[in-house]
């Protein structure tokens, strides 16, 4: 057991309580074990709980979440902070207020359909991680989908990545964690998996006091605090929250004004400078944390390495573009594969991946449209939303970036190649669908040899290349 060196108190009345706590070892960046301690997001949260709520927390570390519960059920561990709230857990467990949310997703192969829901599952094999809430969700709302449980989520992704199951279930920070730091980029997010994750603290039964402090205290974590959380544990630097420390010195300061007459203009004048200075500075951190919040709201908006939309904007420019559709105002989307990439990575490694990807973007940037809607929609793969734009204007389009790319040298490998898929939207027709055609156009394009063109319609798919 790893002990927490904690021995702050909420105040002076507050007895230190001695508690056990387990987490789930394999949820990175939620949570995880790395060489026997407690890391990520929840470990942050913990800290922050134990020392203002006066906890004296024992870490237990366990080999599986499904071992962390039946630790939580049978009592020899009190607290996990990081769960979702369900009806089995509500057994044994009582729960703190929500204080972090994150979506679901379903993850699979690329040359999988694009799904938009559980509705679209067929006779397709799900992944699921053993003991998390959307197992209870999916086999309530859809018992017809098959399903097979692993004991965390990369063993998931791997067996999807094997062709073992069809589809990965869980959250989009843990997959994209482990997509990206196993090379698994056959893989891609295909659609929304069911409810978003609501997380909380968990607390057994016999421990349920607790909780009025817990709630209290993660009601003083403010918004920084959150963000300034949320980018340690994905590698974004933040800035430093304010220190009080001053503050501490006012009152002890004002005290000794009292006694001491004396010196009672000499350390107000004192007191003004430094009051002053630390105005100065939250001013500054004012200023810098309104700076990271715009940042924060570009990037929940925008992909990391290329600067271009990424798929979460791109789905809500769908569904509004699509709302507007009528048929003096055509809509083609195009889908767009960067050919043998893993090869690049492969061979080359991925930092000269990163720069194929960004050079790419900037050339797609240069020959869009500004009304178009340009995105990364995941690993190598792109997309174009192009409003009051026919087939052929589409087609017109991708091949002048083919042209393009064949002028253009990249660093250390030369010369690349696209595939390309082109499909319209059509009357009644949802989003989903067109996208969907739009896909196995691609596919098509590269089954035929890559480098291609191709066109999907309601009667057959044409293909054409430079």
């Amino acid at each position: 057991m790893f002990l927490l060196n904690i021995n702050v108190y909420a105040n002076s009345e507050t007895e230190k309580t001695n508690l056990i706590y387990c987490v789930d070892p394999d949820w990175f960046p939620f949570e995880s074990i790395k060489d026997g301690k407690h890391i990520g997001i929840s470990s942050d949260y913990v800290k922050f709980v134990a020392m203002d709520a006066g906890l004296e927390l024992t870490f237990l570390p366990t080999e599986t979440w499904q071992s962390t519960l039946d630790h939580l059920m049978a009592g020899t561990c009190h607290i996990t902070p990081m769960l979702n709230k369900n009806e089995a857990r509500s057994e044994f467990l009582d729960f703190s207020d929500t204080y972090f949310n994150s979506p679901n997703v379903l993850v699979s192969q690329k040359n999988q359909p694009f799904l938009k829901d559980f509705d679209q599952i067929d006779d397709q094999v799900v992944a699921l991680s053993e003991g998390f809430r959307i197992n209870d969700y999916i086999k309530q709302k859809y018992p017809e989908v098959k399903t097979r449980i692993y004991a965390s989520v990369l063993e998931g992704l791997m067996s999807v990545a094997d062709g073992e199951t069809d589809i990965f279930v869980g959250s989009m920070l843990s997959t994209n964690n482990y997509i990206q730091q196993h090379g698994l980029h056959q893989l891609r997010i295909a659609g929304w998996g069911g409810p978003e994750d609501n997380l909380r603290f968990g607390v057994i039964k016999s421990q349920s006091d607790l909780l009025p402090l817990i709630n209290f205290s993660l009601s003083q974590i403010d918004d920084a605090h959150k963000l300034a959380i949320y980018h340690k544990w994905n590698n974004i630097t933040v800035i430093d929250n304010t220190n009080y420390g001053l503050i501490k010195k006012m009152v002890m300061y004002g005290a000794i004004a009292a006694v001491f007459l004396l010196s009672y203009l000499w350390m107000m004048k004192r007191y003004n400078r430094q009051l002053q200075q630390q105005n100065v500075e939250l001013n500054r951190l004012k200023s810098e944390l309104t700076k990271s919040n715009q940042k924060f709201k570009k990037l929940s908006t925008h992909d990391l390495l290329t600067g271009l939309y990424n798929r979460y904007y791109f789905d809500m420019a769908l569904a509004e573009e699509s709302s507007r559709y009528d048929n003096d105002n055509p809509i083609a989307l195009t889908v767009i594969d960067i050919d043998y990439f893993k090869r690049i990575n492969d061979q080359y490694g991925h930092s000269t991946g990163d720069v194929v990807l960004k050079l790419f973007a900037q050339l797609l940037k240069d020959l869009v449209n500004d009304m178009d809607v340009l995105a990364r929609w995941g690993g190598e793969e792109f997309v174009i939303f192009s409003n009051n734009t026919s087939l052929q204007q589409a087609h017109d389009k991708c091949f002048e970036i083919q042209k393009q790319l064949k002028l253009t040298t990249f660093p250390g490998i030369e010369h690349i190649t696209a595939s390309y898929g082109i499909a319209s939207l059509k009357q009644n027709e949802t989003m989903s669908a067109c996208f969907q055609r739009a896909d196995q156009a691609l596919y098509k394009a590269k089954d035929e040899g890559r480098d291609r063109i191709c066109i999907a319609d309601a009667a057959e798919i044409v293909s054409s290349s430079a």
